[in-house]
């Protein structure tokens, strides 16, 4: 929906923060985003989700977020991004990140983050750290049959930098992570295909 400039999207929808690093929710994220701007584009807004956890706390929390993406020139865009939960105690994260898209195909994108938590001070009484780095060559699409995407990654991440795993990273649980490798393929109308690589073995 658009009112006044800006755009509102209210209801189940996802969360893409940034590069992806502090979170990319395909679901089970009900709020109200509103974003407004073309060369640089702000998005602000708040949701509740009901995310996995591998420590004891409570899934089902409300979030506040901030994303700013501004171009910086033809084929370099330039993010800043936040997330914190009602009272800071799993979230308070900032993130800022890049991405190019000069190669025809191939997208490059590296983020890198910090939660300053109450939980995420806990191991070491200072912030939980993250970083990554991504090269993704074209991408699968449901409605382009034969259509292929494939990408590689590596991240570095504090264990208690995404406690709630809402991005699908795997940054909460690993560090040195090379990966994985993700491959999709498009067989038939609405069907993907994807297999899977722990890079982090086959580097070794």
């Amino acid at each position: 929906m658009q009112a006044i400039g800006l755009d509102y999207n209210f209801g189940r929808q996802p969360i893409w923060l940034g590069q992806g690093l502090i979170a990319d929710i395909e679901g089970n994220c009900d709020g109200l985003l509103v974003s407004g701007g073309k060369d640089v584009k702000v998005t602000v807004g708040a949701f509740k989700t009901t995310a996995t956890t591998y420590l004891d706390f409570e899934e089902s929390r409300n979030y506040y977020v901030a994303n700013i993406d501004a171009k910086l020139a033809k084929n370099i865009n330039l993010n800043v991004s936040y997330l914190k939960d009602k009272d800071g105690f799993i979230y308070e994260t900032t993130s800022t990140g890049l991405n190019y898209t000069g190669i025809k195909n191939i997208t490059i994108s590296g983020e890198y983050g910090q939660n300053d938590s109450t939980v995420a001070r806990m191991p070491s009484n200072g912030k939980a750290k993250a970083w990554m780095g991504k090269i993704k060559y074209a991408g699968a699409k449901t409605d382009k049959v034969g259509s292929f995407g494939a990408w590689v990654g590596y991240r570095n991440a504090d264990p208690y930098f995404d406690v709630c795993e809402l991005t699908t990273l795997d940054s909460a649980r690993q560090a040195n992570r090379k990966g994985p490798g993700d491959r999709h393929f498009v067989p038939t109308i609405n069907a993907t295909f994807e297999s899977w690589a722990n890079w982090e073995n086959i580097l070794r």
